[in-house]
């Protein structure tokens, strides 16, 4: 099971991933291009436009004569369509089209003689108004009547016999906009005035806290990825906030720190849900992703390499082999092929118990059912898939291709591993086949001794090929194989990919 998620709907919407995707696009047609104000609420987003050349300025008369002006998501009011045609200048309208739809709306209406109201975040001064309250309020004939919350219905008091229109910032939060419109509609009623209700709230934002919502039901913490300006990610957060515990995650990089102050260990178990507004781009909730991973594989795995092919995850053992005085108990016990450096009865009744489940190659049954008959034992050939309580497991072929030692023919294997969300790739005795060179994994347990298996040189070429985030070597310093060869071994793998020796 996958412990590190990213919520199915999340990340920038439509209507923001267009105005980014445009804003990128120009740049590539015209030498100068400028944003006129942040394109979306995201730091992100933005320092991403700034690094391709693409700055941002907050007012027209800055912007040069010959420079393309792009117009941000949130709307922009009809005095700005004014100067910008004053100026000479030329721009590229990115305000979403559910937002570009309600000005032409607010437009229409007032001028048939409607008084316009707002449910929107419109703050006390014009400096802490919403930029889509403020582009929006730009489309009315009149002053629209601005409602944030049950404070400010008093405004309504003055009118009688009058027609309204109503209109919702699209990433207001629906329930509180319908409860307030519920309350508008008694104050109407009772004054004798008509009223038309435009519910204009993105759906984008509903399905990103409904897809939240799921994933926190499987989650031990939340982590909400954006802007504290965002107006739909703060709202996320807060209705997150309600029912786990969440952390606001405006810089990726402090998720560590973060989840420190909010007294969140993190362990191999964890169980951790990521989620985003609608202005957050979604390739840094994938990077953070990768990094809660790699910070678990390197950090809290219970794995090890014993001795010689002898590995360890948790209470797995495969090829157990020159074990310590008092090891851990096996729940489970894999054999990769019957070798008595692999299938070694002197070391498996060190960790056996009644309970515990034998999967083995098929010539290994002699052996098991003679020492170990009251035990269940499986028995696999290469490429089978098997499914357990706590994780599945796959065989993967592992043979010598010019040894006769392990040849193919006699369908021995190596193991594949699916456990809390990670990827283990027991190679066993093989070569650099054609089937290892296709297969990915967060983290490998290769060969590198020579003689029965791929050398030190062919095992950094099947690691790099393959690029786990983890590489521990196996098969040397015991019987065949040298510390020597670790060093090459590690001389020559990837300086991204994490290295773990323990022989």
């Amino acid at each position: 099971m996958e412990n590190v998620k990213i919520s199915k709907i999340c990340g920038l919407c439509a209507g923001c991933k267009n105005a980014t995707n445009t804003a990128i696009n120009s740049k590539a047609l015209h030498k100068k291009v400028g944003l006129f104000k942040e394109i979306v609420h995201n730091k992100s987003v933005n320092e991403r436009l700034e690094k391709q050349g693409i700055m941002i300025k907050n007012s027209l008369s800055d912007f040069e004569k010959d420079e393309l002006v792009i117009l941000r998501a949130h709307g922009e009011p009809k005095t700005t369509y004014d100067m910008l045609n004053k100026l000479g200048l030329k721009f590229v309208d990115c305000t979403c089209p559910k937002v570009k739809k309600i000005h032409e709306l607010v437009e229409k209406f007032s001028k048939d003689g409607y008084k316009i109201i707002i449910i929107g975040k419109h703050g006390n001064e014009i400096n802490n108004m919403h930029p889509e309250i403020v582009g929006t309020a730009g489309w009315c004939e009149e002053k629209p009547i601005l409602i944030e919350n049950e404070d400010d219905l008093y405004k309504l008091f003055e009118y009688k016999n009058e027609k309204f229109y109503l209109i919702c910032q699209t990433t207001f939060n629906i329930n509180k906009a319908e409860k307030l419109a519920e309350l508008i509609k008694e104050i109407c009623d009772k004054r004798n005035c008509e009223l038309s209700i435009n519910f204009s709230i993105c759906s984008a934002q509903r399905l990103i806290n409904e897809a939240s919502y799921e994933l926190a039901k499987d989650s031990d913490i939340m982590l909400v990825v954006g802007s504290k300006h965002s107006s739909n990610t703060t709202e996320l957060f807060n209705n997150l906030s309600k029912t786990i515990n969440t952390i606001f995650l405006e810089d990726i990089s402090l998720w560590k720190e973060s989840l420190k102050k909010a007294n969140f260990v993190i362990t191999k178990n964890s169980r951790i849900g990521i989620t985003a507004g609608a202005s957050t781009d979604p390739e840094e909730l994938l990077t953070l992703k990768n990094e809660i991973k790699n910070y678990i594989l390197e950090n809290t795995m219970n794995y090890e390499v014993i001795n010689h092919n002898s590995v360890r995850i948790d209470d797995i053992y495969f090829d157990p082999y020159g074990l310590k005085e008092q090891p851990l108990k096996a729940k489970y016990i894999f054999i990769t092929h019957p070798h008595y450096d692999h299938l070694c009865t002197e070391d498996i009744d060190k960790i056996v118990t009644d309970e515990t489940i034998f999967i083995a190659t098929k010539d290994c049954n002699e052996i098991l059912e003679k020492h170990y008959e009251i035990n269940k034992k499986i028995y696999v050939l290469p490429n089978e898939k098997l499914h357990f309580a706590d994780f599945d497991i796959e065989t993967i072929p592992a043979y010598n291709k010019n040894k006769d030692f392990h040849k193919k023919e006699f369908n021995w294997v190596g193991y594949k591993l699916f456990k809390d969300g990670i990827c283990y790739l027991i190679v066993g005795d093989s070569d650099m086949t054609e089937e290892l060179l296709s297969e990915k994994t967060d983290v490998l347990f290769v060969p590198i001794g020579g003689t029965y298996t791929m050398n030190a040189d062919e095992a950094s070429l099947l690691t790099n090929k393959i690029c786990p985030k983890v590489a521990v070597p196996t098969h040397y310093n015991c019987l065949v194989g040298s510390k020597e060869d670790e060093a090459k071994f590690l001389s020559k793998v990837n300086g991204n990919i994490k290295t773990i020796c323990y022989l």
